[in-house]
């Protein structure tokens, strides 16, 4: 393989990276929204041939015209051939940001079970064991999320910025607020990997994304943070998909 450009398109930011044949990591660079300037530039660089996409949002056909019109593009799919067993029972319906995190896992971390988590706008724990079966997961409001959710559907209670007090019992209404969306967050992501591992054994915590910091700082369980997983994974999958 020549070297390629990564594009994980997700719900706030779009990043990019370009692998060589090796699969080091030569660049990596991130936007507000896809930018096809950018995408010009970066081929052009690093002499790129194949461009990698994974989305969470929908992308305007006449931009997927342009990008595919000078490069070959490889979107994932639900039909994409990935390097694991998917045992996930709607795989038309999984996010395949979901999908790349997880393979990446299986890259980093071979032969052991993984629960992979992002903590972004929603909160998404994925499990996939030491034989490459994924199974699924939960996907859970985010911190920012929750405050605003309470906020919303609520006449009197402020909208409050997401913040970690020490102190779990809230003093305040803010407070309060505050407690209920990370520390709340906090607990329930402890929980959800004891129920995990209580039924499948050990498991390696991988964990990515924008609130990732509050969880690997209090959680009680070791946490391995990768910020890149989904452009690993999507870079696993584009050389699978070449072998085959």
């Amino acid at each position: 393989m020549s070297n390629r450009l990564c594009i994980d398109l997700g719900n706030s930011r779009c990043k990019y990276a370009i692998y060589n044949e090796e699969d080091e990591v030569l660049l990596y660079k991130n936007t507000v929204d896809l930018d096809l300037e950018v995408i010009h530039e970066l081929m052009l660089e690093f002499e790129a041939e194949k461009i990698g996409l994974c989305t969470t949002r929908n992308i305007a056909e006449g931009d997927l015209h342009q990008i595919g019109e000078k490069w070959h593009l490889f979107i994932i799919d639900h039909q994409t051939k990935v390097p694991i067993i998917n045992h996930y029972k709607t795989p038309a319906t999984l996010g395949k940001d979901r999908l790349a995190a997880v393979v990446a896992a299986t890259v980093h971390y071979a032969s052991e079970n993984c629960i992979v988590v992002s903590a972004g706008t929603c909160i998404t724990y994925d499990f996939v064991d030491a034989e490459k079966n994924y199974y699924g997961g939960v996907i859970a409001p985010g911190i920012k999320m929750r405050l605003d959710a309470m906020h919303h559907f609520t006449d009197k209670l402020p909208s409050v910025e997401v913040f970690l007090n020490e102190e779990i019992i809230g003093g305040s209404t803010v407070e309060a607020l505050q407690n209920g969306g990370v520390w709340g967050a906090i607990l329930e992501f402890d929980s959800f990997i004891e129920k995990i591992e209580a039924k499948f054994g050990k498991c390696k915590v991988i964990l990515s994304g924008g609130d990732a910091i509050f969880f690997a700082e209090n959680s009680k369980f070791e946490i391995f943070a990768h910020s890149n997983l989904v452009l690993d994974g999507l870079n696993e999958i584009m050389r699978f998909n070449d072998i085959q």
